[in-house]
């Protein structure tokens, strides 16, 4: 039977991502890692690497009125076509395959925020 596993499991891809809690609803098929800020006085550059396990939306630092730019999505760190940032909730975000990533970006501002709006799943340094 083990021989057959991968073919078996192929049609539910979903079976790869592990838990959160300890119920079925709470599978993650994508984890955050570190996100790291660099602030200054016309905006903020972000990164933040994530683990995929099937395919995913994950949410970049952001939303409507603090949109990110220039972001780019690093799959076992090389370069990637530009990707799709679509607004999904109101908060911006890219669709990921399975892998290791890094996704960069920019936000831009004339007068910083009192607050930038982040998906607060992963360590932050500033």
């Amino acid at each position: 039977m083990a021989k057959w596993k991968d073919w078996i499991i192929a049609g539910f891809p979903e079976l790869s991502c592990p838990y959160f809690g300890q119920t079925a609803a709470s599978k993650r098929c994508a984890w955050s890692g570190t996100l790291k800020l660099k602030i200054d006085s016309k905006g903020a550059d972000f990164a933040q690497t994530w683990t995929v396990f099937d395919d995913s939306w994950i949410s970049l630092v952001g939303n409507e009125q603090l949109w990110p730019e220039e972001v780019a999505v690093y799959l076992d760190k090389k370069l990637q076509r530009p990707p799709a940032v679509l607004s999904h909730n109101g908060r911006p975000r890219v669709r990921l395959e399975s892998g290791q990533y890094e996704v960069t970006g920019r936000l831009r501002w004339l007068k910083q925020p009192q607050s930038l709006p982040i998906h607060m799943t992963a360590p932050l340094f500033i």
